[in-house]
């Protein structure tokens, strides 16, 4: 990782493969998944973003009630002015423009 990191990591399976998995949110727009299994950067991450990410990763289960799905969401804001809603296992993200970029 070449980006300084501005908050603390979030901690949760985000890939659903059973292991606790370590979230890093950079100055460069940058988050990085590492698996607790080994340390090793899950992926398809890290995710980019389009600026700076100074906040931590929220983790939410999206699942509905009887879904198989495994794995976490991530949410965070960006300095680009969006609202990102990240599926953990497949990194897919729905982005919503909150038009805030200060």
């Amino acid at each position: 990782m070449q980006s300084f990191v501005p908050q603390g990591p979030t901690i949760g399976d985000v890939d659903g493969d059973g292991h606790t998995d370590v979230v890093v949110p950079t100055l460069s727009g940058n988050i990085y998944v590492l698996s607790g299994k080994d340390g090793s950067i899950v992926r398809p991450y890290p995710y980019r973003t389009h600026g700076r990410v100074m906040n931590q990763v929220l983790l939410v289960d999206l699942s509905k009630k009887g879904d198989k799905k495994k794995g976490l969401s991530l949410v965070t804001t960006s300095f680009d002015g969006y609202l990102y809603v990240i599926d953990g296992p497949t990194s897919c993200a729905d982005v919503v423009d909150i038009g805030e970029t200060s």
